[in-house]
């Protein structure tokens, strides 16, 4: 968890969802690039090859558990050096995110940022969200941290992993962490996975929303904003 010093008490902030919310990715679009860069032609055609084959089962287990699908999904890191995805990380925000990031986003966080911190919760890996962080002035990172042995993943995620129920949990422990006012904060999202860190804010926001997300929003009075 990087950022700027703890915030005055009871201070409020804005959780942000980082693929699907600030910027049109996705964890499985990432990984392929990564892998596609892997290090050696028949190596990473390999892994895209498996990556591709897999797409079926990823949409399988993200319906039954996201954990589950992440499990297997940040599985194909590994035997990737530290310092290869690490470099890695600027050409593909380059290439990848930065002309995926929503026209309208800037804006938007401008208008947050009148309210106090802004903090990235990610289910993608720290490397891969910080450049944005950096670019767009956001305080705070709480994102996924690949495991690695003598400086080559693993495959396996530090914990906790930063999905579902634990999204909700780091909220308020980064809260608790930096005196933040969870009340008077605000969380936007893109999934239902995230329902429970909008519930942890007393001001949620859906953006984007499928009809599931959208009736959810409905229920709850969460704000949805389309862009």
């Amino acid at each position: 968890m990087t950022g700027t010093p703890a915030a005055p008490p009871g201070r409020s902030a804005t959780y942000l969802d980082f693929d699907g919310t600030l910027a049109d990715t996705d964890l499985v679009r990432v990984c392929a690039y990564y892998c596609l860069h892997a290090g050696g032609r028949r190596r990473s055609l390999g892994k895209v090859t498996r990556l591709a084959a897999s797409i079926p089962l990823f949409l399988a287990l993200d319906a039954r558990s996201r954990q589950d699908f992440a499990s297997r999904l940040f599985g194909f890191y590994e035997g990737m050096s530290e310092d290869r995805l690490e470099r890695l990380a600027d050409r593909m925000h380059r290439e990848v995110i930065a002309p995926r990031v929503r026209p309208a986003v800037r804006e938007f966080l401008d208008l947050c940022r009148r309210q106090g911190p802004l903090v990235l919760i990610s289910g993608a890996t720290d490397f891969t969200v910080r450049r944005f962080a950096e670019e767009e002035g956001i305080d705070y990172v709480v994102a996924n941290r690949l495991e690695y042995r003598d400086g080559v993943a693993t495959g396996r995620l530090l914990p906790p992993e930063i999905f579902g129920t634990n999204k909700a949990r780091m909220v308020r422990e980064h809260a608790r962490e930096h005196d933040i006012d969870l009340e008077s904060s605000a969380a936007y999202a893109d999934s239902v996975n995230d329902a429970a860190m909008l519930d942890a804010v007393g001001r949620g926001g859906v953006v984007n929303p499928g009809r599931k997300l959208r009736a959810m929003a409905r229920e709850a009075g969460w704000r949805v904003v389309e862009w």
